[in-house]
């Protein structure tokens, strides 16, 4: 009754503050006797367009978001909600909730960018902490689907440092996954092996176990990559074949190949039907190659021949039973098996080899003609050229493998002037680079290991190596310490990289001090640093500090240097340490650690600098005597003409300021005869000066 009557007080104009109050309470009504959805809406609608009382206005608008919810109207709720300039706190919980539901909808649309925003949107209202905690593990995931890797670790781990509920245990297992894509094997591996401890979920760990295995595979550790990939293999929920494959893989690395051809073997018997088998059998055909076991050998490959649909690998077997059967001096089958390779399978990159086995076949049974004729029908090879190309190199290289590097260094350079675009043309430079490099022809190395590197395909390594080392040790730190970052960049060896980073600390320490002091840190994060290196890191640190004005960190790291340290490094940690004390005006302290110098370090060009400050205390004390005591120690003792020049100087400001001050203060002249027996000589020099305080600088 009230609601009729209240609708039918609406529709006159006659009082509008009645018309709008008795609307008001007709919309209150509608929703309060929950009327059908769309009519409530329509309502509450009809009053916010039609009607400007503010007071009424925020419960109708409460009114509609309530609606929205209790019909999961989410998205209509959240427009609501968004308008609301200074929400109650009852608005923004439901902010959070409403915008973290509609971002869980958009993420399981797999709209990742939409459900970032709402994810972020409803972390601006903490209020419920779960949400909060879900939020952020929902952004690590969209993160994760939009490739971003580095937020989403950092966001997995805000959510691990938050939560401690039953999604710990997937964001571990996420947080793996992610660090694996950033190829962050270290942390992954340590991810992963969190979740192994604490998951029940046998399926996930099958997967974890393979993962961890696939990290310590990645960083070479692998005798626990075929541990973790045993473990995996025991669960054999699926990728039993991944598991089995690669851990024989590491068997074989690690020298085990009787347990790697077990494996090898089960894979066959059992996976017939996996993406494995094939690399099972070229795996066996390869070990029986290498272990002479001809027969099996070819068994292998004959049945990978059946097998395989790939013609990169169908050509690689040819031309490997070729070459098994060329050793073996069945040299009609080695020819058969090369010329199927060039026939059939010219497009692929054992073509070159197989070429070239042809070649070698033909030669050892002396018909040449015979190879010619058989070239000559392959149309992407001319004849004279391709022939004298092969053959130049090849002789060139048979010669490098024999370590005969004088015909080696000869053949290749004729290969060159020939051939300069040939098709070893790199591979000459580089084994012409490591001939001259052997018979010690520096200029020729140089210059061909450089074409290596401006080619930027292969062996860079060793060719920035080799330029890196000898510019350094001819002390040309501006070349060698392009090449060392180069190494730094590329090296595939920790001890390489290790030394690129020592040589670059030490390269660019003269050069650009910013750079070595970033060298320095990164010397510091190496293993297995010796005391040496670990001093020398930080002493350039230690210099930077001082020079940037931070003298309280430049103190601790010259006091350590100095107390742990008794060679030059230690000399100039302590001079620096007096230096310090010195420009604190606590001149005793740095007179004693100058004394400490003297006494502690054998270094002279220290100690003389040492000197020179002692000179500058004695001076600034008034000791004008003793400061230039000093300074004629050094004069006459070191042989260094840089600090000689400071000590010159310093000596002659002195006798400067000496004359300066006799003139300014001398007395009109008058004579006393004075006889040398009226002098106590002994009280007289007992009262100028303490002779025990001269220093006496000694080299």
């Amino acid at each position: 009754y009230a609601i009729t009557s209240f609708k039918k007080a609406a529709d006159y104009d006659y009082n509008l503050i009645i018309k709008e109050n008795a609307y008001f309470n007709y919309a209150k009504l509608s929703y309060e006797l929950d009327l059908p959805f769309e009519n409530v809406l329509d309502i509450l609608q009809t009053y916010l367009t039609n009607f400007n009382n503010d007071e009424h206005k925020k419960i109708i608008k409460n009114l509609m978001i309530n609606a929205f919810q209790n019909t999961n109207r989410y998205d209509q709720a959240f427009e609501q909600l968004k308008e609301i300039e200074l929400p109650t706190i009852k608005q923004k919980t439901a902010l959070q909730k409403i915008s973290f539901f509609i971002g869980v909808k958009a993420f399981n649309n797999l709209n990742y960018k939409e459900a970032i925003t709402l994810f972020e949107f409803s972390n601006q209202h903490k209020i419920n902490d779960e949400i909060f905690a879900m939020s952020i593990y929902h952004l690590a995931d969209c993160y994760y689907h939009i490739a971003d890797f580095n937020k989403s670790t950092n966001l997995y781990n805000d959510f691990l440092s938050y939560s401690l509920g039953l999604k710990t245990i997937a964001a571990q297992y996420n947080l793996g996954y992610a660090y694996f894509k950033k190829s962050d094997y270290q942390k992954a591996k340590n991810s992963f092996r969190k979740f192994t401890r604490i998951a029940k979920d046998s399926m996930r760990l099958n997967d974890a176990y393979l993962r961890t295995a696939d990290c310590y595979f990645m960083l070479s550790d692998f005798r626990l990559a075929e541990k973790h990939y045993a473990i995996a293999s025991n669960y054999a929920l699926f990728d039993n074949d991944y598991a089995l494959y690669n851990r024989s893989v590491c068997l074989g690395l690690i020298g085990k190949n009787t347990s790697k051809i077990k494996l090898l073997n089960e894979i066959l018997d059992k996976f017939k039907l996996s993406t494995y088998y094939d690399d099972a059998l070229l795996d066996l055909a390869v070990y029986y190659k290498n272990s002479n076991q001809k027969n099996l050998a070819i068994a292998h490959y004959d049945s990978l021949l059946t097998h395989t649909l790939e013609l990169e690998m169908k050509a690689n077997v040819h031309l490997s039973k070729g070459m098994i059967f060329f050793n073996a001096n069945e040299i009609d089958k080695a020819i058969t098996s090369f010329k199927i390779v060039l026939n059939e399978y010219a497009n692929t990159r054992s073509f070159k080899e197989a070429l070239s086995g042809l070649r070698v076949a033909y030669v050892s049974i002396a018909k040449v003609d015979e190879y010619l004729a058989i070239v000559n029908e392959l149309p992407q090879i001319s004849i004279s050229r391709a022939e004298q190309d092969s053959l130049t190199f090849n002789t060139a290289f048979m010669k490098f493998a024999e370590s005969n590097f004088a015909v080696a260094k000869t053949t290749f350079q004729k290969y060159l002037s020939n051939f300069e675009q040939g098709i070893f043309s790199l591979e000459a430079n580089y084994y012409l680079a490591e001939s001259c490099k052997n018979l010690k022809d520096t200029a020729c190395a140089i210059q061909h290991f450089e074409y290596v590197i401006k080619a930027n395909q292969k062996n860079l390594e060793a060719a920035n190596l080799y330029l890196a080392r000898h510019y350094y040790s001819k002390n040309e730190l501006d070349n060698s310490n392009t090449y060392y970052q180069n190494l730094e960049q590329i090296a595939t060896n920790n001890n390489i990289k290790r030394e690129a980073i020592i040589c670059l600390m030490l390269g660019f320490e003269t050069k650009e001090n910013e750079h070595s002091v970033f060298y320095a840190h990164k010397t510091l994060e190496l293993e297995k640093l010796d005391e040496t290196l670990k001093n020398k890191a930080n002493i350039i640190l230690a210099r930077n500090y001082f020079a940037n004005g931070n003298f309280l960190k430049a103190a601790n790291t010259f006091s350590f240097l100095s107390k742990n340290t008794t060679d030059k490094l230690g000399a100039e940690a302590t001079y620096m340490i007096a230096y310090l004390n010195y420009l604190n005006d606590s001149l005793k302290t740095a007179e004693n650690t100058i004394y400490q110098l003297a006494n502690d370090f054998t270094s002279d060009y220290w100690i003389a600098k040492g000197f020179i400050l002692l000179a500058d205390i004695y001076k600034q004390r008034g000791n004008g005597f003793q400061a230039k005591a000093t300074l004629e120690s050094i004069i006459e003792n070191y042989d260094g003409e840089d600090l000689l020049i400071v000590a010159r100087k310093n000596y002659e400001g002195i006798l400067q300021s000496e004359i300066t001050d006799t003139t300014s203060t001398q007395e009109p002249e008058s004579y006393i005869n004075i006889y040398d027996d009226e002098i106590n000589y002994e009280v007289l020099f007992e009262e100028e000066i303490d002779t025990s305080k001269i220093p006496n600088y000694r080299k």
